[in-house]
C-alpha cells in the first residue's frame, strides 16, 4: 500500500510538468525520503496509532492470513512524519508472533522464531 501511495504522487508530480529524469534521480537516490505521507494520510492508511516520547508516532494495521493467522505492518515516524522503520509481523492463529521482516531502512529478511520445544536459538534468518 505505501508503494502504491508512492507511486500515485510521483505519477502526479511527472504529470505537473516537472523535469523526468530529475524525479526518476531523486527516486532512485531515496525514494522514501522524498514522498513521506502527511500525518493525516498515515491516519487514514492506518487505524491504530500510539504517540511516542519523542514527538514521534507508531502507526500499525492489521491484515488477515491468506492460510492462517495475520499480519500486522508497523510504521515508525519521527515528528515530522519521516518513516524511521516499517516492519511486517507475521502471526498465527493463536496470536503469537512467528515471524518479522523489517522492509525499511534496511530490508533484513525474515526472522522466523521457533516453537518453544525446540532447544535451537530463538530466531533464525531466512536472509542466509
Amino acid at each position: 500500500m505505501v508503494i502504491t501511495g508512492n507511486y500515485s504522487l510521483r505519477r502526479r508530480e511527472c504529470d505537473s510538468g516537472q523535469d523526468h529524469d530529475t524525479i526518476e534521480e531523486r527516486l532512485r537516490s531515496d525514494p522514501w525520503q522524498i514522498y513521506m505521507a502527511s500525518r493525516k494520510q498515515n491516519e487514514r492508511d492506518y487505524p491504530f496509532w500510539e504517540d511516542l516520547p519523542n514527538g514521534g508516532r507508531r502507526y500499525w494495521r492489521e491484515r488477515p492470513g491468506g492460510d492462517f493467522g495475520f499480519c500486522r505492518y508497523v510504521k515508525t515516524v519521527d515528528e515530522n512524519e519521516t518513516t524511521l522503520s516499517f516492519i511486517q509481523q507475521v502471526y498465527d492463529d493463536d496470536g503469537n508472533l512467528i515471524e518479522i521482516h523489517q522492509k525499511y531502512p534496511a530490508d533484513t529478511g525474515h526472522q522466523t522464531f521457533k516453537s518453544e520445544g525446540n532447544d535451537d536459538d530463538d530466531i533464525t534468518d531466512s536472509s542466509e
